[in-house]
C-alpha cells in the first residue's frame, strides 16, 4: 500500500478535486426540527482538476510543473515522492 506524505506540511491525507460534477444526496429522513438524515452521495460526471493535501492544500505537479490530473500520474507521484507503507506483522 502507498502512503501519501505531503512535502510541504507532512500531512498524510490526499484528496481528489473534481470540477463540473453533479452530486445527488438522497434524504433518508426529513426532520421537522433539527438535521435531516442523508444517504451516501452519488457523484456523476466531472473531471479531476487536481490532487491536493487535505491539510495545507499543496497540489501535486509533474516534473514540468503541470497539475497532476490522472490516477496513473498520481500513483506514480506518490511512489516517487513518498514512502511505501509496510503492513504490520
Amino acid at each position: 500500500m502507498l502512503q501519501f506524505n505531503c512535502p510541504q506540511c507532512g500531512g498524510q491525507q490526499l484528496e481528489e478535486v473534481v470540477h463540473g460534477a453533479s452530486v445527488y444526496t438522497p434524504l433518508l429522513c426529513i426532520e421537522e426540527k433539527g438535521t435531516h438524515e442523508y444517504d451516501k452521495p452519488v457523484i456523476e460526471e466531472g473531471s479531476v482538476a487536481h490532487y491536493r493535501c487535505m491539510d495545507c492544500g499543496y497540489m501535486l505537479k509533474d516534473s514540468t510543473g503541470a497539475l497532476i490530473v490522472t490516477d496513473t500520474a498520481m500513483k506514480a507521484w506518490v511512489k516517487s515522492h513518498c514512502r511505501l507503507e509496510t503492513p504490520d506483522i
